[in-house]
């Protein structure tokens, strides 16, 4: 499932609730999700061509982060809705982006 592309905020409400709403759905369905803790503050990700992010890749979601069953994540990013972000990913691939007590996690559908 692994993308090339790297985590990109969704800056457009329309779009970040199309986003949102998907994945509430998901959730809703009983589909996991894997959620990966990081900190932008200090961690750096390999995005392409030598190029660095403070956001992890896709691949680095799915490779370190911990699977959580849809119910449990969804009670999550409502909880900590004041920091709340749609992710593109590209490729049709989507997550959000959360803090939780100081914390940063990202959350994208476990295929």
């Amino acid at each position: 499932m692994a993308s090339n592309n790297y985590a990109q905020l969704v800056t457009d409400s329309t779009e970040a609730q199309l986003v949102l709403a998907k994945l509430e759905s998901i959730a809703a369905q009983g589909s996991s999700f894997i959620v990966r803790q990081f900190n932008p503050d200090v961690d750096s990700f390999e995005v392409a061509c030598r190029r660095e992010s403070n956001f992890p890749t896709l691949r680095d979601v799915e490779a370190g982060g911990e699977p959580m069953d849809g119910a449990a994540a969804l009670t999550l990013w409502r909880a900590n809705a004041d920091t709340l972000q749609s992710i593109n990913y590209g490729n049709g691939f989507i997550g959000l982006y959360y803090e939780s007590e100081g914390r940063s996690y990202i959350a994208v559908p476990e295929c």
